[in-house]
């Protein structure tokens, strides 16, 4: 039998990339990295595993499932994190 995979969520992601706003839509089966790069952003990457911290980005609100990818600070590693909300995220270098 042929199962029909349902449809992803999407959620409103505005990234902000030195100092500039960029407003995008966002898939919640998605890594917030994948999401980052499907708007065209650079956002540094190495492991793609939460290992090297190389990915992280600041959650300046929104909500992530689960929330254990949270670390100090309100950062977050974007390689290993999913969005289940509306979010606002900064990259900085």
């Amino acid at each position: 039998m042929n199962e029909l995979k349902p449809e992803p969520q999407t959620v409103a992601l505005r990234v902000t990339f030195n100092g500039v706003d960029h407003l995008g839509v966002a898939e919640t089966d998605r890594s917030l990295l994948e999401n980052i790069e499907a708007m065209n952003l650079p956002i540094r990457s190495s492991c793609w595993r939460g290992l090297c911290g190389s990915c992280r980005v600041e959650l300046a609100s929104g909500e992530l499932q689960p929330d254990k990818h949270i670390i100090d600070g309100g950062y977050v590693l974007s390689c290993s994190s999913q969005l289940a909300s509306d979010a606002h995220v900064i990259v900085s270098y």
